[in-house]
This record gives structure tokens, C-alpha cells and sequence, in this order.
């Protein structure tokens, strides 16, 4: 018995001084390593944040693209002005793009179904082009469009601005008819 306590006299624990040296240390590793983590913690919530915005402007434009390019012909484009697209496909469905509280609608019919594409839009832009000489795309300020008269438009961009929080994607596309030839098109 006399053997086993001065074992336990001759080993030390730590001092009061190595405590508060450990603690200090930790404390000045977590002021160091708590900002850092937290930089990195945001980073991947803005790149999340970021992916599911394009996911859902890539859905809008995809869809978008689909149907733009069924026009049934150029004389079927009935609105076209910078935040409206209406037109009838080759089915002979009314279909309409615009931006309504925030979202691209798409409505089908002339008094048919309208539902949201796509929330979280601050701007849907059409631009439209005409192919003049030498194959250069030309901005078309007011397209002509309405019942049986044919567009001069050949080129569609759509724009897409979609934000949530301070995070903003904006997206565009080029987008080509394919019923809207004219004769120079016939001859290449």
C-alpha cells in the first residue's frame, strides 16, 4: 500500500499555468479558424443559391427555345415588344411568354391556361433581329407583327434576369425560327 501512494505522489497533473496557456491558445486557434469557417460556410451557400437560380432559368429558357422555335409561320407572330412574345405554333396553339409579379408566365389559348414558368424574375427581355446584308444581325426596334401580316423578325434573344437575395443570374439566348425563312435563306 505504501509502494502504490508514493507512485501516485510522484506523478504531477498539470499546473494551473498550462491550463490557462491551453486555453488561451484554443481561444486565439477559434477567433482565427471561426471567421474562416463561416467565409466558407456562405461561399457554398451562394453557390448553391446560384445553381438552383440557373437551374430554374435554364428550365424557363429551355422550355422557351422549344416552343419559340415551333412558330408555325411568319405570319403567326402576334405581339412582339420587349416583355411580350405571343405567337401560334405549328399546332395552332396561342401561346404567350410575359413577366407577371415576379415570374414568366406562359399562357396557352387566347383565354386558355396561364401558369408560372419560372419566380424569382426581375427582367424578361426580347430583342428581336433581322439578318440584313452580309449576314449581320440587326436590332429591330418595333417588329411587324399582327394577323396574317409576316414579321420581318428572323432572330429572337431572350433574356433572363432571376434574383434571389443578393444573388442575381441573368441568362440569354439566341433562338432561330425554324418555319421563318425568307428567300435569301432558300439560296445558301
Amino acid at each position: 500500500m505504501l509502494k502504490m501512494g508514493k507512485e501516485l505522489k510522484n506523478k504531477r497533473g498539470m499546473t494551473l499555468v498550462e491550463i490557462v496557456m491551453t486555453l488561451v491558445i484554443v481561444s486565439i486557434m477559434a477567433l482565427i479558424m471561426g471567421p474562416l469557417l463561416r467565409l466558407t460556410v456562405d461561399l457554398i451557400d451562394l453557390k448553391i443559391e446560384r445553381s438552383h437560380l440557373k437551374e430554374e432559368g435554364t428550365y424557363a429558357l429551355a422550355r422557351m427555345t422549344r416552343e419559340i422555335r415551333r412558330v408555325r409561320d411568319m405570319e403567326s407572330v402576334i405581339t412582339a415588344s420587349a416583355t411580350e412574345f405571343r405567337f401560334y405554333d405549328v399546332e395552332g396553339d396561342d401561346i404567350q411568354y410575359t413577366i407577371a409579379g415576379g415570374a414568366i408566365t406562359r399562357r396557352e389559348g387566347a383565354a386558355g391556361t396561364t401558369y408560372d414558368l419560372v419566380d424569382k424574375v426581375t427582367a424578361l427581355n426580347f430583342t428581336y433581329y433581322y439578318s440584313g446584308t452580309n449576314d449581320v444581325l440587326t436590332a429591330i426596334a418595333t417588329p411587324a407583327v399582327g394577323a396574317g401580316a409576316p414579321t420581318d423578325i428572323q432572330f429572337i434573344e431572350v433574356e433572363v434576369e432571376l434574383t434571389s437575395g443578393t444573388h442575381v443570374v441573368t441568362m440569354r439566348i439566341h433562338i432561330k425560327p425554324i418555319n421563318f425563312t425568307t428567300e435569301a435563306d432558300l439560296f445558301i
